[in-house]
């Protein structure tokens, strides 16, 4: 927030909107308000203090490119890498190479063209850039935020991904390969695995495509389940892998939409207790959380399993309690943890 918005009757109405433990708690003039100012991440040429693991796992990550430099540029070259890869540029091997000068005199150029100083870049200079390279949606993936994207530009079919952290600014190349999943959405900005797990918000619920108007409903015998049109239905039937149509079914009975793999254990009219893993009927089911089990459960009377004593453990390695709390953030009227405490009893 700017500073010149940061007013008193501002910071005094949002204390009042997240106030808990009193409901009729009133400011008065024995209030003392403590303002703390939080650096913007920007990025330069990188911290010394960077997680050995993180070094280790962008090393071995095939899905970024690591920008190395020394003059402040970081973000700049990252841009100038990551455009000659999606422009298939034929001196793309020379961009990449930073021993090549060829790196450092496009940052440069690229600088002088956004009309943002040499040094060291935060979101600001990334709008700036932005703004020059507008046939391009740039994207900001931020350690500091749990890998969150905490810059995203006007959407373009051209998109650039950077990851920010240890205030340094390398190429990300695939998003799946980045989050270690097999598939990752450009619009809604989410990764996953399975395309039945995840729908647009703008999306068609039957077809999973966006822009899909009613114009005539088609029944398909093989799932089902109705479509909006013929376009609609055809595509439902489509696969690049397996298609809607092989994955989702709609039940005879309940009319309930469930997973093919998952038909033999659907139960009409209940649900699967995630916790117990028992199947109930919704609002008349009480359950609590369930104690680890044991490795050697299940083993008979006969079995001796006095010759293992380390197989009488818990499955995830502890036999003792664990305590936690969450901290939380209030921004959009939720609780949205984001500091997680856990502390075993002793």
């Amino acid at each position: 927030m700017p500073r010149e918005r940061l007013t008193t009757e501002r910071v005094l109405a949002e204390f009042e909107r997240v106030i808990q433990s009193n409901r009729h708690f009133h400011l008065n003039d024995s209030v003392d308000v403590n303002v703390v100012h939080v650096e913007m991440p920007h990025g330069g040429t990188g911290t010394k203090r960077a997680e050995i693991n993180l070094e280790k796992h962008l090393t071995k990550k095939r899905s970024i490119i690591r920008i190395q430099n020394n003059d402040q540029l970081c973000l700049a070259r990252a841009l100038v890498v990551a455009k000659a890869r999606i422009e298939n540029d034929p001196q793309y091997t020379s961009i990449v190479n930073h021993r090549r000068a060829m790196q450092t005199r496009l940052a440069r150029e690229l600088h002088q063209n956004a009309a943002v100083p040499l040094g060291p870049c935060g979101l600001d200079e990334v709008k700036q850039f932005q703004t020059y390279l507008s046939n391009y949606q740039i994207n900001i993936v931020s350690k500091d935020h749990q890998n969150a994207l905490i810059y995203t530009g006007p959407d373009q079919e051209e998109r650039i991904y950077l990851y920010l952290h240890d205030n340094h600014y390398d190429v990300i190349t695939r998003m799946p390969g980045f989050f270690a999943r097999k598939k990752y959405c450009h619009t809604c900005k989410k990764a996953y695995d399975h395309r039945e797990d995840h729908l647009c918000p703008n999306a068609c619920k039957c077809c999973r495509f966006p822009d899909c108007p009613i114009e005539s409903w088609v029944h398909c015998n093989d799932c089902n389940r109705m479509f909006k049109s013929q376009a609609c239905f055809d595509r439902h039937k489509q696969s690049s892998g397996k298609s809607i149509c092989a994955t989702m079914i709609k039940c005879p009975d309940c009319h309930r939409l469930i997973k093919r793999y998952k038909r033999d254990s659907h139960h009409c009219g209940m649900t699967k207790c995630l916790i117990c893993k028992e199947y109930t009927r919704p609002g008349d089911h009480r359950c609590y959380m369930q104690p680890v089990g044991k490795r050697n459960e299940g083993l008979s009377d006969s079995d001796d399993s006095s010759e293992h004593p380390e197989d009488d453990v818990t499955e995830g390695g502890y036999d003792q309690m664990l305590f936690f709390d969450f901290e939380c953030r209030q921004e959009n009227g939720n609780h949205e943890p984001n500091l997680c405490v856990i502390q075993n009893e002793a």
